[in-house]
Formats: structure tokens, sequence, C-alpha cells
């Protein structure tokens, strides 16, 4: 049997710039190995699998598979896992050093390197997604994206809420996020929200798994539609208002913040 294209094993929650040296190993086409749902992986998510299959194949035009080995659905036989990638034929393997895999992650790239040929990349500690996960829980979204390729995101379809923010004058875009996914720091921020493929300067609010996005110059419905709200700058926390009059001028000033900082009349 003939050999296939080198593959790269990883979680891919998010890509750093430490992922970088794991992509710059190989030349021309390669394979991915996306691990999903390790029982390990105490904290939330990111990204759901979708988005880190998007972000993959966004970030590197010489992707041509990326397969999915999840866990829940999956054995975590390390044996099984190897057979998995035996099946998939790869010409090498690329791996993290601090790459584990089986039963309470017991295997490492020594395990692979019985059966494979292995590259193993020693991966910079500054660079770590739960790091950028620490980071967008806390608000600084600006840092974390600084680590990142691929910058941080809300995706959701856009639903129907109390419509409150078209009363205060200031219409908003509202999405959940999914519950498997980590919360970013409520409060106001700068962001950008993308719909189909316009990316727009807006203000986003942030309330637990609430997303509300007000977008600048748009009035379009876009109800049902997916979106993508890319979080820039942390402005403050959210305000409680005392009346309806006194929460319009709040949002009204962190509107105002908002536009300033992006610079916008």
């Amino acid at each position: 049997m003939s050999k296939s294209l080198p593959l790269i094993i990883g979680a891919f929650d998010g890509l750093h710039y430490g992922h970088q040296k794991l992509f710059n190993t190989v030349n021309g086409k390669f394979n991915v190995l996306l691990i999903a749902n390790s029982p390990k992986k105490v904290n939330k998510s990111l990204f759901l699998i979708s988005d880190r299959q998007s972000i993959l194949k966004q970030c590197f035009n010489e992707i041509n598979k990326v397969y999915v080995y999840d866990l829940r659905t999956q054995s975590k036989n390390s044996n099984k896992f190897i057979q998995y990638i035996k099946n998939i034929n790869p010409k090498c393997v690329v791996v993290g050093n601090n790459w584990r895999f089986g039963k309470n992650r017991m295997c490492t790239h020594a395990d692979l390197q019985k059966y494979f040929n292995v590259s193993v990349v020693a991966i910079d500690k500054k660079y770590s997604i739960s790091k950028v996960k620490e980071l967008i829980a806390n608000g600084d979204v600006d840092r974390a994206n600084k680590l990142l390729i691929s910058k941080y995101y809300a995706r959701g379809v856009v639903v129907h809420g109390k419509h409150l923010g078209a009363k205060l004058g200031y219409k908003t875009a509202n999405i959940i996020l999914d519950n498997n996914l980590i919360l970013p720091c409520a409060g106001c921020y700068c962001s950008f929200t993308q719909i189909n493929n316009r990316l727009l300067p807006s203000a986003t609010f942030v309330n637990g798994n609430l997303i509300e996005t007000h977008i600048f110059a748009f009035d379009k419905n876009i109800y049902g539609k997916t979106i993508k709200v890319y979080l820039d700058k942390y402005i403050q926390a959210n305000t409680k208002a005392k009346d309806f009059a006194d929460l319009q001028k709040i949002i009204k000033n962190k509107i105002n913040k908002i536009k300033n900082s992006l610079s916008l009349k």
C-alpha cells in the first residue's frame, strides 16, 4: 500500500502561533486528525468542532482533509486509536511535544513511533489555548487575539429577543452561545460582525451566553441568519440602570465609547 500524505494531530481548539511550527514541518498537501471532546479537557471549548474544521481550512490551504476522532463516540483505547491512524495510512505523523493519547493519556509520541515515522515539535510554552481561554473569560480579548492565528469569535443564529435595543434606539442582533463553549467576560466590547462575507464594525454586549450586537450603519433583517461576532476590545462592565431613561443614557455612553475606540463618527 502506498503512503498517503503527512498527518498532523491535535485538538486545535483555536489556532495559536505555537501551532504554526507543526504545520511548518510539512511541505505541500497534508491531512489533519482533529481530536474532539477529550475527557481530560475539563474547561469548556473556544470553538465547536465545525468551527475548528473551518478555521483550519481557512488558515492552511494545503489541507487535503480533516479527520475527526470524537472521544465521546469513538474508542479511548490506544490500540484502536493507532489502528484508526493506520487506516489513514500517513506518510508521517506530526505531533506537539506535550501531546498524549489513550486511556488516562498514558501514551506519548514514543508509543506512536513504534508504528509510524513521527515528527515531534516543541511548542513554545507562551502559546497555550488554556491561556487564551483564561484571557477571554477575563475580558482580555486583545491579548488573546495576539496569540491566535485566527481571531476569537462567537458564532450563532440571530434570534428574537425582547427588542429592548430597538426601544433604546440601538437595534441588536442576538445570538446564544452553545452551552459547551467558554463564555467571554460579561460587559461591552468593540467588535466586528461578519454577515455573509461582510465584516462590519459593531458594539457587542455580553451577558452570560447571550451576545447582543449593535451593527453600525446596518438596518437589514437578519433573523435566522448565522453571524460571527469578533470581539476586538473590552470597554467596560455591564451597568445596572435605575430606570429606562437611565438605561438609555448608559447605552448611549457605551456606544459612543465604542465608536470612539473604532474611530467612527
